[in-house]
């Protein structure tokens, strides 16, 4: 795929989210990796969360440890649907 095949699909991508909360976080991703081609340095992302997505990402990790996960085909089912509300 071109690079301008590829930034037509994200377009078209971004253009079908509508919640505030997802293009928050692809924004956040997006400024990352442009900062950090700017600047040739890694910037973490963890750093760029809010207290909210923080605590959530904790919650995910300690369910991880103690089993409580999800499986990818699960997680893309419920995305899915979740994403359509």
């Amino acid at each position: 795929m071109t690079a301008i095949e590829l930034k037509n699909e994200l377009y078209e991508m971004i253009d079908g989210l509508h919640d505030e909360d997802i293009l928050e976080c692809v924004h956040k991703v997006v400024r990352t990796f442009q900062m950090k081609n700017s600047v040739k340095e890694y910037i973490d992302p963890i750093h760029e969360l809010n207290e909210s997505q923080l605590a959530e990402l904790e919650e995910a990790i300690e369910q991880s440890k103690n089993g409580k996960m999800t499986s990818q085909e699960d997680f893309k089912k419920e995305f899915a649907e979740w994403s359509m509300k």
